[in-house]
């Protein structure tokens, strides 16, 4: 029986750049994946591998953005459509990443190899890379204002501490607290404010980052 409730989607990302090369049929396919946390820094990413690589025939990519990984770009960078971004896209997405880029850099070995094939070796270079990374999840908070009366300050800020929220605090006719919370968290923020101050403590949802 359905609750109503949306399950809470979680990806991961990566801790740092790290890089396989996979050879097939005298290409060489060589594949950096590196954490990022927007376009911007994307793009940079890529700009400084196009400057390594300077020689490289093609520097195909896809990079995957947002807790849910729903911002995401790839190319084909002059292979045969369909045979380089879309596979490199699609071992990101199997492996549920995001705040993510994959670039494979190709140097062309004289031989053609196929759009199959060609489709398998960069997903195949992908994979590679993804053996060797160290997985961080990417934790969805929320900011909130958490607003109670000066009696209760010594329940709430002790409450905050315990679920490790980030928080700062205005003082006026009552208290108010600016906190930055773990999605996986807020409910039993809620509940535990209702409880521990005889449901004198409230809160207003700000927004949720990432969305």
């Amino acid at each position: 029986m359905s609750t109503g409730k949306q399950p809470l989607i979680t990806l991961d990302t990566i801790t740092e750049q790290v890089s396989a090369t996979l050879e097939v049929r005298r290409s060489l396919f060589i594949t950096y994946l590196a954490p990022v946390q927007n376009k911007e820094s994307a793009l940079q990413y890529l700009e400084t591998l196009r400057k390594k690589h300077w020689d490289a025939a093609h520097h195909c990519y896809a990079w995957r953005l947002g807790h849910l990984g729903q911002d995401y770009r790839l190319a084909d960078d002059g292979e045969p459509a369909g045979t380089a971004g879309k596979p490199i896209l699609f071992v990101l997405q199997q492996g549920n990443f995001t705040n993510i880029i994959a670039v494979t850099v190709r140097y062309f070995g004289g031989v053609k190899l196929g759009k199959g094939p060609l489709a398998r070796a960069y997903a195949d270079s992908v994979r590679e890379s993804v053996s060797l990374v160290t997985r961080l999840p990417v934790v969805v908070r929320e900011n909130i204002v958490v607003h109670c009366l000066y009696d209760d300050v010594s329940r709430v800020i002790p409450l905050l501490e315990e679920v490790q929220a980030e928080f700062s605090t205005e003082y006026s006719d009552s208290v108010r607290f600016h906190v930055q919370i773990a999605k996986p968290k807020l409910e039993y923020l809620v509940t535990e404010l209702t409880t521990r101050t005889n449901a004198r403590a409230g809160y207003s949802k700000i927004s949720t980052k990432g969305e």
